[in-house]
């Protein structure tokens, strides 16, 4: 199965800034439905997308145990490698089939939110 990034609005990890770019997004959508503490109970599960091969990796510790947050020591060696061949990638979320970047998940957040409270 493949996942598609739909629209802008995301940011892009390129591998020479890799762990301080990961860090400026969460800074960035701290206090937002596009941070993994705002979301996980609506269904939102921390993932990265590979614009290159297409491919949807979830946020998992090195042993493979599910990440409650956005974290790198899961992702395939070649994809941690700073001098590797270039790669970009997405972060944002898996919910249900869809992957959600931080901006869209902070917007669905709010609309259901907000259905909530109607």
């Amino acid at each position: 199965m493949k996942y598609y990034v739909q629209g802008g609005g995301y940011s892009i990890l390129r591998n020479e800034a890799f762990g301080k770019a990961l860090q400026d997004e969460r800074e960035r959508y701290r206090d937002t439905g596009g941070a993994s503490e705002h979301n996980g109970h609506f269904g939102f599960v921390p993932a990265f997308y590979d614009l290159v091969e297409e491919r949807l990796y979830l946020s998992t510790y090195r042993d493979g145990r599910p990440a409650a947050v956005h974290v790198l020591e899961g992702l395939p060696e070649k994809l941690r490698q700073r001098n590797h061949y270039q790669r970009d990638l997405v972060v944002g979320f898996l919910r249900g089939n869809k992957f959600y970047t931080r901006e869209q998940a902070a917007g669905l957040i709010v609309k259901l939110r907000l259905k909530a409270s109607a």
